[in-house]
């Protein structure tokens, strides 16, 4: 029989219970903390008329998100998914309206088979290798309208080397070595990227290599429709330092892997040392490379860069280049892109 000192202890804990209940008190988790969208920059620069632009990526301003209060890993059934849905016959767990404010080390990681990304906002303080990344573990990541701000240490928006990785619809700023990027080595995995805005503006670490979209490996790259604008050079006060240079729009090279097919259709460029590299280096092009119906605005320099639109070396044979122009309508054929680009 227990003693009359666990009866006590039973009631006294009976007491404390009755009482929060009465007071209302409760063991759930504290209500959400929402936070109202707001532009990254104050004047981010405008694209041309059919392009995207900061006012139609990403979060909309205004937009209320919920303050994102889980760990480090998005995916595997996690329970503070807002859902799920089912993308090329794969469930996915899917994070819809959260605000990521990542401090110290922390970077999103993704796991599980399937992940969705859609209407978030992503920024870091510190200096990180990427706002969202995948790891070995994870499957296919497709990103929605969704912001990215690298923050003063100008972090990588979406890292993706393991699987597919898709984003639309996105805006992407202060992201130094890149907005965008994927290095499998495996040349299987695939990367897509549609509707997009991305802006850098001067004051990255110097270090930082800088291009919209990368690729040293992967089964193939997809950039449609998209407005990529670098800021040629990193100085803040606006000097043409020439050991603090971006290196493009959209960087291609075969550097860690073979690349697959390689399509650039219908996207505005502007800035860089060049605009564009489709580069063999170590590895090889294994399928077709096609750039196709591009815009290369002027707004920094003639010729779209500051050495143009297209890095000479190593380019890969069967290389389709059509459609492209510059911002003032001037056609820009094969061969008049690589005479601007000495």
């Amino acid at each position: 029989m227990p003693s009359a000192r666990v009866f006590s202890a039973i009631a006294v804990a009976s007491t404390l219970v009755a009482g929060a209940a009465t007071a209302g008190c409760t063991t759930a988790e504290p209500a959400p903390v929402t936070v109202v969208a707001a532009a990254p920059l104050a004047d981010p620069p405008a694209a041309e008329a059919g392009f995207p632009s900061a006012a139609t990526t990403g979060v909309p301003t205004g937009t209320v998100l919920t303050l994102w209060r889980g760990g480090d890993r998005l995916g595997g059934g996690d329970s503070r998914a807002t859902g799920t849905t089912i993308v090329d016959g794969i469930a996915c767990d899917v994070y819809d309206g959260f605000r990521f404010e990542l401090e110290g080390d922390r970077q999103m990681r993704v796991v599980g088979p399937c992940v969705v990304v859609r209407n978030s906002w992503f920024s870091s303080t510190s200096d990180v290798s990427a706002l969202l990344t995948q790891t070995e573990s994870s499957g296919l990541l497709v990103v929605e309208r969704s912001t990215f701000d690298g923050g003063p240490f100008h972090v990588r928006g979406v890292q993706g080397d393991f699987a597919d990785l898709r984003v639309s619809d996105s805006a992407f700023f202060r992201f130094g070595n890149a907005a965008i990027e994927m290095n499998d080595r495996s040349a299987t995995a695939t990367l897509t990227v549609e509707g997009c805005y991305l802006f850098e503006t001067t004051g990255w670490p110097r270090d930082q290599h800088v291009d919209g979209v990368q690729m040293d490996a992967g089964g193939a790259v997809v950039v449609r429709n998209t407005t990529i604008l670098i800021t040629p050079f990193g100085d803040p006060g606006g000097a043409e330092d020439y050991d603090y240079v971006s290196n493009s729009a959209i960087g291609v090279g075969a550097t860690l892997g073979d690349i697959g097919t390689v399509l650039l259709e219908g996207n505005l460029l502007a800035g860089g040392g060049r605009l564009i590299y489709l580069q063999q280096k170590d590895y090889r092009f294994t399928g077709d490379v096609t750039v196709l119906d591009n815009v290369f605005d002027q707004r920094w320099y003639p010729a779209g860069a500051i050495w143009g639109p297209l890095h000479p070396d190593g380019l890969p044979e069967g290389l389709v280049w059509e459609g492209n122009r510059l911002g003032d309508g001037t056609p820009v054929d094969l061969a008049a892109a690589l005479a601007l680009s000495p």
